[in-house]
């Protein structure tokens, strides 16, 4: 059913638990894992008001160059880190590190290479923080169109009997089911193919 999984990470422990998820499905389908990792590029160099003067511009985007160097050189190895684990397990691992906004580089990602299922942590942000800075889990569930398997901290909701609810959204027909981690065992009629 899921040939092609994508992992966004951050190296947040919601993605790593993220990854787990991913893995216990890896195994079930025989899936390719994709381990995505974006480098966002507004992240490290903030200069409002720059991009009014050319020279300027120039000069931040020189700037943005050098710091996301060492960054990307990071990201390549902490996503072959990730990878090294799945490896062991016989799952088939490929990994990219993009640049960008995250959740552009996520769907876009996710179109070009035919992936199946996301599967990505939240940080649980609400209310203004969400409001403000919007949330990348959420604009991914929305560009997408694809099954996002959505993993929320530890704590979020109180897990049950220390395992964590999972949710999975099809954003195509709305489809909600609740999947508690670590048996995947369940399948639901809708989502079983």
């Amino acid at each position: 059913m899921y040939q092609r999984i994508l992992v966004p990470l951050d190296g947040s422990e919601v993605s790593a638990l993220a990854l787990e998820h991913a893995r216990a499905l890896a195994q079930c389908f025989g899936s390719v894992v994709h381990l995505l990792q974006v480098v966002d590029q507004a992240d490290e160099v903030d200069a409002p008001g720059v991009t009014d003067n050319p020279a300027a511009s120039q000069y931040a985007q020189d700037l943005a160059r050098r710091f996301l160097s060492p960054n990307l050189a990071e990201a390549r190895d902490y996503l072959s880190e990730a990878a090294a684990p799945l490896l062991a397990a016989g799952i088939r691992v490929e990994f990219t590190v993009g640049e960008g906004s995250p959740a552009e580089k996520i769907v876009e990602y996710a179109q070009q290479r035919n992936v199946d299922l996301i599967v990505m942590g939240t940080r649980g942000r609400g209310g203004i923080q969400r409001l403000v800075m919007g949330s990348v889990t959420a604009r991914v569930l929305r560009a997408s169109g694809l099954p996002v398997l959505v993993v929320p901290p530890p704590g979020m909701n109180q897990p049950c009997n220390g395992r964590h609810p999972v949710l999975v959204v099809h954003i195509s027909q709305i489809s909600v089911m609740y999947q508690f981690a670590p048996s995947l065992s369940y399948s639901h009629p809708d989502l079983s193919g």
